[in-house]
């Protein structure tokens, strides 16, 4: 993973841009605010195809949520796609009770969503 300091991860595998969250729980105003800020310069300056790692998130709130629904509708006004992956069980759960696994492109691993974009090329 890159060195960048903040709330996310950046990597690039390809033309695909992978992101992490730093911390194992995204929620509270302040960590969601930063994280926001940088998903919305990942769109500016990446854009294209993005996979969001939940692997080491065992809390999100719906703060965090939020900020995934804006990142993904940023990332496709500008033609981007975005895949989730590495989501731990307590996490899906939300994501299932939200009916959030309805809206976003869920895949077990890294290598799922790769290969996921891979096939749609």
């Amino acid at each position: 993973m890159n060195s960048r300091a903040g709330a996310i991860a950046v990597e690039a595998e390809g033309d695909v841009t992978i992101v992490h969250f730093r911390e194992n729980q995204v929620k509270g105003e302040e960590y969601t605010r930063l994280a926001s800020d940088e998903l919305k310069k990942l769109v500016i300056e990446a854009g294209g195809k993005v996979i969001v790692s939940l692997g080491n998130v065992r809390f999100i709130s719906s703060a965090g949520m939020s900020t995934l629904l804006l990142f993904s509708r940023l990332l496709r006004s500008v033609q981007g796609q975005l895949k989730l992956c590495d989501i731990q069980p307590l996490v899906r759960q939300v994501f299932v009770a939200g009916g959030f696994s309805d809206v976003f492109d869920i895949h077990d691993t890294k290598a799922d969503a790769l290969a996921a974009f891979a096939q749609e090329a």
